[in-house]
């Protein structure tokens, strides 16, 4: 997958998120679909990120385990540092 697109499908997901989490703290009732389009984003891009790492010959099983877990439970954190400092360490294209 292009960097590009990536890029694009995690911070639409983490700012449609907090968006939504915005709304649903002031009860407004736009609220659950902005946090419903927000986790379908942060998905595809988890989805796509694990694929990535996975496939990736640069690192080792070990590693490639670390960074699924922690995209698994922390996506926004771990996502962000994958995005902005690690990911041209391990895809090869980048």
């Amino acid at each position: 997958m292009n960097k590009q697109t990536l890029t694009t499908f995690y911070f639409i997901g983490a700012a449609v998120i907090i968006l939504g989490a915005l709304q649903k703290i002031l009860h407004r009732p736009s609220a659950d679909l902005l946090l419903q389009i927000g986790f379908i984003s942060s998905i595809i891009f988890t989805g796509f990120a694990v694929y990535e790492i996975m496939q990736s010959k640069k690192i080792e099983l070990s590693a490639k385990i670390l960074w699924v877990i922690g995209l698994l439970l922390m996506n926004i954190i771990i996502g962000f540092v994958y995005i902005t400092r690690e990911r041209h360490k391990i895809v090869a294209k980048y």
